[in-house]
């Protein structure tokens, strides 16, 4: 994928308008989490990635996908805020590039418990905290 140009990069709050002509956008944002109670992975179909409701590694019969024997997995996912000057929206990131964003795999991600994914909100506020200090 090439790089946008400075007129490829719309404001969030045109994305309604600029939806009507296109079905991806080039945005200059900052993100962040905004929920670290939620879950960062799901379980889903190995084929459709739809979410399923089973244990990682079970093998089942699955009807959207022709019926054909499928394996549950593991997949990262977490929702982030995007925010710019005009406007901020709220964001899913799936798969391995959720994965590049922890720095580490869904099998890592599964692991944390939830006081360890507490301790990760306090750290990334604190280094927020720190870094609009210093900007000052």
């Amino acid at each position: 994928m090439k790089e946008p140009t400075m007129e490829d990069v719309i404001p969030i709050n045109s994305l309604l308008t600029a939806g009507k002509n296109t079905s991806s956008f080039w945005i200059k944002a900052s993100a962040k989490i905004a929920n670290f109670s939620q879950k960062f992975w799901y379980t889903g179909c190995n084929t459709c990635w739809r979410a399923i409701q089973a244990d990682h590694g079970q093998t089942f019969n699955y009807r959207n996908c022709s019926g054909q024997e499928r394996v549950v997995e593991a997949r990262c996912r977490f929702s982030i805020e995007l925010k710019d000057s005009p406007g901020a929206i709220s964001a899913t990131i799936f798969g391995k590039i959720a994965e590049e964003v922890f720095a580490m795999d869904v099998q890592k991600l599964m692991q944390f418990s939830d006081k360890t994914i507490r301790l990760i909100q306090l750290l990334w506020e604190f280094g927020h905290s720190l870094k609009s200090t210093t900007s000052n």
